[in-house]
């Protein structure tokens, strides 16, 4: 797969706060939710980060995002992360 320098990006703002909810991602590098959407699910098929859910009483849970296996590996060997 191949990363746009906006994907690392992401991966690196989810390590660097640890856990993002997808509307503050999608605040931070998008204009829409749908393409934050696609983005973001295309980034969690691959591995490089991992969707989270909280259990809520009424209404839909937020998606949270935390880094996955690919993503840490990614910032190790492109960013210098240990």
């Amino acid at each position: 797969m191949r990363l746009t320098d906006r994907d690392k990006d992401i991966i690196e703002a989810v390590y660097r706060y640890r856990i993002l909810r997808q509307d503050q991602i999608q605040r931070l590098f998008f204009g829409t939710a749908a393409a934050a959407q696609r983005v973001l699910v295309r980034l969690y098929d691959h591995t490089f980060l991992e969707r989270k859910f909280l259990p809520v009483y009424e209404g839909r849970s937020p998606t949270l995002y935390v880094l996955d296996k690919r993503g840490a590996e990614l910032l190790r060997a492109e960013r210098g992360y240990e």
